[in-house]
Formats: structure tokens, C-alpha cells, sequence
């Protein structure tokens, strides 16, 4: 027997599909809440018939996205900032480089209003130069850091006679 969808679960797909949810993404939250299955064709069905609904809740997510903070244009600007200061801390050259002047580009198509809502933002991230080495550069690498390891030099630690 198939299971009948009440109004609260169309209500719910609705709001689903208004965030822009796959169809897939659609029948795994459901499961997850319900314990019940839904099929492709019924999203697509009810997608169809509450067009209007989806319509109306659509209208009122998108209007919430204005109350996150990375939708904000100052937020972002802000962070943009400071995701290039942070940049300079980077020790490779090239990694430093490309990422301030990324953020430099944002925060230009930012300012001239090139970019939309919905449109991804910069992630800040180190590129991991190790995955572009060679195994023989790879094992050269972990000796020089092994041998820095090694010439640490750990403060002495001086003991206190107690009075006791």
C-alpha cells in the first residue's frame, strides 16, 4: 500500500523544493523526517500542482537570505579585507600572491556591482604545495624538516630547591 501524503508533508516538500533542493536531496530528507519514502513522480506532481505555494515560500527564503550576513555587501567586503591581510602571512610566494589578488578582484567586481546573489565567494585556502611534488622532493622535504626538528633548541629547565 502506498503511503498517503498529508497536507503538512506536501507543505513540506513545498518548502523543499522552494530552496531549491534536488529531487533526490528532496526524497532523503523526507525519509530522514517522515520514515517514509516519496517518489520522484510525486515531487514532480506536487511541484506542478503547488506552483503557487512553492512561488510564495521561494519569495520568503530568498528575502531571508538578506538576513545572513556573508548576503550583506559590507560583510563581505569586510571579509575580503581580511582574507588578504591573511594572505600575506602565506610563506609560498605564489600562494600569497594568487589569493590577494583574488580578493582584490572580488572586492573590485563587489564594488562595481558585478557580482549577484547567489554568486560564490572566495575560499580562503593555503594551496598544500606537497601534492605537486615529486617523491624524491617529497623525501628531500621530510628530511630538512626532520633535521629542523632536530636542531630545536628547548629552553633548560632550571629545578627549585624547595624550603620544605
Amino acid at each position: 500500500m502506498a503511503n498517503v501524503l498529508k497536507p503538512y508533508h506536501k507543505d513540506y516538500i513545498c518548502s523543499l523544493i522552494a530552496e531549491y533542493k534536488a529531487p533526490s536531496e528532496i526524497e532523503k530528507l523526507f525519509k530522514t523526517k517522515y520514515k517514509m519514502t516519496i517518489w520522484p513522480q510525486q515531487i514532480a506532481r506536487i511541484k506542478k500542482k503547488d506552483l503557487d505555494l512553492i512561488n510564495k515560500t521561494r519569495a520568503l527564503y530568498l528575502q531571508d537570505l538578506m538576513e545572513i550576513p556573508i548576503a550583506q555587501k559590507r560583510i563581505r567586503l569586510e571579509r575580503a579585507d581580511k582574507q588578504y591581510e591573511e594572505a600575506s602571512k602565506i610563506e609560498n610566494v605564489k600562494s600569497r600572491i594568487d589569493i590577494r589578488l583574488r580578493c582584490l578582484a572580488r572586492s573590485q567586481e563587489e564594488m562595481e556591482g558585478k557580482t549577484k546573489l547567489g554568486d560564490t565567494f572566495l575560499n580562503f585556502q593555503q594551496n598544500n604545495i606537497f601534492s605537486e611534488m615529486t617523491d624524491e622532493q617529497l623525501i628531500k622535504e621530510q628530511k630538512k624538516i626532520l633535521s629542523r626538528i632536530k636542531n630545536i633548541k628547548l629552553p633548560k629547565v632550571v629545578e627549585v630547591e624547595s624550603d620544605a
